[in-house]
């Protein structure tokens, strides 16, 4: 039993000799890493919908006929008419705005209720209030105009109102699956916080141009849509366009101000997406991933579409944020407005499927890790002459970065800038003057340098000084 102390004392002896020994021992190379093996796969075709909505809409309402006073019930209280039914059998009919000298204000409670014959219903802009069912058993309506959602604008205003629905929650249940197309012609500017909550069967929908706004949940679940009315929206609420699986491209404009919180969640096979700023607006959450749902940029990857490729940012917008799409990996065709000062931090880390980007002319400043770790991006192409700076990690592991030509006014490269980049062959440094710790750190592919007399290489740029010196 004495022996056990000293044999352990010589374990620990034992021990801390081997960690003295390791300790000096120089840790083993990093390995190079090498370019894909396998060629990036051509872009997916994105699909066209050969469909003219607008016309669609149009031909549908143009078969409405308008109805006179004798093919109507109806009451006139205080010089304003309530419509209390119709007694024809006609499967496309318009209400009047006005019978005689008094104005159509309201439609009645059930007035169209099952009518199995009706297809289209056009409604009057002067009407202020529904009834509740008024379209309750419609089984045939496919297409619809009204200047509202239920009851009054604000108040019972979802479309499942207009069939029964109690609540918006019941949409599914009680808007028939005929309807496809919608038109809403009336005075208000927004559309209400779940107004077209799960109505799965819609198809195309067109807005007013006054509507400038979408609230919360307002088209969630509406899995048909193909075609909704967006140029002259400023705001989308949260979750607006959730679930909305089948939108292939959307083109907002430059009238957009504000995009909620996973405003394009789920819209499954989004491919094209046109904005006038990436993320919720131009100076909060200024990420892509944001209107995808992500809370926190670092999220993001999980939130993309997953057939997601092309983006085109309007003009008006000054800079691309930090993480502006960070790790959007099926990214091919970034299209970046001239007026674009600076690339933030991590702005393009890790988009996989993009091989090329050109650099509008009024780019300024390219922030750390931008470009970081982009494996197939072999092209950057800068189109003009006022860049002056370019973080740290800009283009670490471009590993297919072949050529590249900075722009006279940028004086100097940062630490790591190009390290990695192991297909780059030819470098052409008009302006820079210094070359910082590890700019072309295993650059093995290196066989062009174009730089100024003078210029200065830091540590670990051994392989650019060399063939700079030998021109």
């Amino acid at each position: 039993m004495k022996k056990t102390p000293r044999i352990a004392l010589l374990l620990a002896l034992t021990l801390l000799a081997s960690l003295l020994v390791a300790c000096t021992q120089a840790p083993p190379p990093m390995p190079i890493p090498r370019a894909p093996e396998t060629p990036l796969s051509p872009a997916p075709e994105i699909p066209v919908d050969p469909t003219d909505y607008e016309k669609l809409l149009d031909d549908a309402f143009a078969e409405a006929r308008m109805l006179s006073a004798e093919e109507l019930e109806y009451e006139v209280v205080d010089s304003k008419v309530t419509i209390k039914g119709y007694k024809g059998t006609e499967k496309a009919i318009a209400i009047p705005e006005k019978i005689g000298d008094h104005p159509v204000t309201a439609i009645a409670e059930s007035a169209f209720a099952d009518n199995t014959a009706l297809e289209v219903l056009v409604l009057p802009s002067s009407i202020s209030t529904m009834g509740q069912s008024i379209l309750k058993g419609c089984t045939a309506l496919r297409a619809l105009r009204s200047p509202l959602l239920g009851e009054r604008i604000t108040k019972n205003s979802h479309l499942g109102y207009l069939f029964g629905s109690a609540t918006y929650a019941d949409n599914a249940r009680d808007v028939p699956a005929s309807l496809k197309l919608l038109e809403i012609n009336g005075n208000f500017d927004s559309i209400p916080d779940f107004a077209f909550f799960e109505c799965n069967d819609l198809v195309a929908v067109r807005l007013a141009d006054r509507i400038a706004t979408l609230g919360k949940y307002a088209f969630y679940g509406c899995f048909s849509m193909k075609y909704l009315t967006v140029d002259h929206l400023i705001q989308l609420g949260d979750h607006a366009l959730d679930s909305c699986a089948a939108f292939v491209s959307l083109e907002f404009t430059d009238s957009l101000k504000e995009i909620g919180l996973g405003a394009l969640q789920g819209c499954t096979d989004l491919r094209r997406l046109t904005l006038p700023f990436v993320g919720g607006s131009a100076t909060e959450n200024t990420y892509l991933g944001y209107v995808f749902g992500a809370e926190y940029p670092d999220f993001a990857k999980g939130y993309y579409p997953g057939r997601f490729q092309e983006i085109t940012v309007l003009e008006g917008c000054t800079s691309l944020g930090d993480y502006a799409f960070f790790e959007c990996e099926t990214l091919r065709k970034v299209t970046l407005p001239e007026g674009i000062r600076s690339i933030g931090v991590r702005a393009f880390d890790d988009c996989d499927s993009l091989s090329r980007i050109l650099l509008p002319a009024s780019l300024e400043t390219i922030r750390e890790n931008a470009f970081m770790d982009c494996d197939y991006l072999a092209s950057v192409i800068f189109n003009g002459e006022n860049l002056e700076e370019i973080g740290v990690n800009a283009f670490y592991n471009c590993l297919s970065l072949g050529e590249i030509k900075l722009p006279a006014s940028l004086k100097s490269l940062p630490g790591s800038c190009f390290a990695n980049c192991v297909s780059l062959e030819s470098i052409t440094m008009e302006g820079v003057m210094s070359v910082e710790k590890n700019a072309f750190h295993n650059c093995v592919a290196l066989k062009s340098v174009t730089a100024p007399d003078g210029i200065k290489y830091e540590k670990g740029n051994d392989a650019a000084e060399a063939l700079n010196k030998k021109k």
